[in-house]
């Protein structure tokens, strides 16, 4: 029987400074998205898509793309097989984090793309340690001087 991180994932969310929702999950299209990607839920990319729609984060500054909800697209539809990333979450500057091999032949790490450079950046994390970062309070951090006094309550409604 394979093991899902789920529960891991769990604890890291429970343990975020900041809010964490799930997004309910659609088992047929979470199975889909799954079986597209060819990974389990061994994984923690696996297991956010296979267990949520997507994961909304300090009040929706960052949303995380798991098996896809109503609002929020699934990790293949914003795959862009041809440029060789999957986009794996957006944040509300309107920045992109995908994940990238960063060379060919490398195992894939989180890079990000933001709206004040419009350069892709290497975060070299993988996509685990980087959900983890975020979990963890890294988002305060990457974020630091970019947000403006009451950002949660301008920005964007409902996801």
């Amino acid at each position: 029987m394979e093991q899902s991180t789920w529960a891991e994932i769990s604890t890291g969310m429970a343990a975020a400074p900041y809010p964490v929702e799930v997004l309910t999950a659609d088992p047929e299209r979470a199975a889909a998205s799954l079986e597209a990607l060819g990974v389990t839920t061994k994984s923690w990319l696996g297991a956010v898509v296979a267990n949520s729609g997507g994961l909304v984060i300090d009040h929706g500054w960052l949303r995380v793309l798991g098996g896809g909800h109503d609002g929020l697209p699934d990790v293949v539809t914003e795959m862009d097989r041809q440029a060789g990333r999957m986009v794996v979450a957006f944040d509300v500057m309107g920045g992109q984090f995908a994940w990238v091999p960063s060379q060919p032949g490398a195992a894939p790490t989180v890079h990000y793309f933001g709206p004040e450079d419009l350069a892709w950046q290497d975060l070299e994390l993988g996509y685990g340690d980087w959900l983890h970062a975020m979990f963890a309070g890294a988002l305060t951090r990457f974020y630091e001087g970019l947000r403006w006094p009451d950002w949660e309550a301008e920005s964007f409604g409902k996801y």
